[in-house]
């Protein structure tokens, strides 16, 4: 299997880390080549991950690993999160892996100061220096507002655009990438873009998404919270990097 030596996460609840309070690693530089916590911090190293981005980075021993996925957020995050990253740090195409899971197409982000009055407090990984904007809280006033008068298919084709925009994004650059899906998104304007890059996609077995993963194999956190445990974590990342192997095989 192909030496990675950036893993480049974004997504979600379903693959935040709530474990370490952060990105989990630094990006590589011009004098730097970054660092996963999961492999060279001693406290994290012999802990357990929380997510499966933490347990892939170990699997697939990276020299970094960001993982910029935040709660309560959706695709327009996904998709600028990704794009910011490559943008701003030294990823050569060669040596990076990006993984993603697709969130609900409905969740609009928008972008703001740190210091706005609305902006999420709660969920987003980064700080200032890694990233110099932040996002709305998802419950805030002016996201609500917003996507009321918007309508809701209007905001489901907005953020399906924007991982239109990233994958073709990442084909062009020559970037490997795989996704996963949160849910079952066949009704809604997520669907052509899923099947337009239905090459990249990891349908987990069984289930096919992540929900439905949780459900099928009781790996969730509990019944009236359908995320991944810290098994059902580490299984997902072992599919991950099953798929990704034979992809190469």
């Amino acid at each position: 299997m192909k030496q990675y030596k950036n893993l480049l996460v974004s997504g979600c609840s379903f693959s935040q880390d709530f474990w370490f309070n952060g990105i989990g690693g630094t990006p590589p530089s011009e004098t730097s080549l970054g660092d996963c916590v999961y492999i060279t911090d001693p406290k994290f190293s012999v802990e357990l991950p929380r997510s499966w981005p933490g347990f892939l980075s170990r699997k697939l021993e990276v020299t970094s690993f960001v993982n910029v996925a935040a709660s309560a957020h959706g695709n327009i995050l996904v998709a600028h999160s990704i794009l910011e990253c490559i943008n701003r740090f030294r990823y050569v195409p060669e040596d990076t892996l990006v993984v993603i899971n697709l969130s609900e197409p409905w969740r609009l982000d928008l972008f703001c100061e740190y210091d706005h009055p609305e902006v999420d407090k709660q969920y987003i990984p980064w700080n200032q220096s890694f990233i110099p904007y932040s996002y709305l809280s998802y419950s805030s006033k002016t996201i609500l507002d917003l996507r009321k008068n918007i309508g809701l298919e209007q905001v489901g084709i907005i953020t399906s655009n924007s991982i239109d925009f990233l994958f073709n994004f990442l084909q062009n650059k020559k970037i490997d990438f795989y996704f996963l899906l949160m849910n079952d998104f066949d009704t809604t304007a997520l669907k052509p873009v899923i099947d337009r890059f239905r090459e990249h996609l990891i349908e987990l077995t069984p289930g096919s998404n992540m929900i439905s993963y949780g459900q099928l194999t009781k790996t969730y956190v509990s019944e009236s919270n359908w995320h991944l445990g810290i098994n059902g974590a580490n299984k997902v990342a072992n599919q991950i990097y099953r798929h990704i192997k034979s992809k190469q095989e």
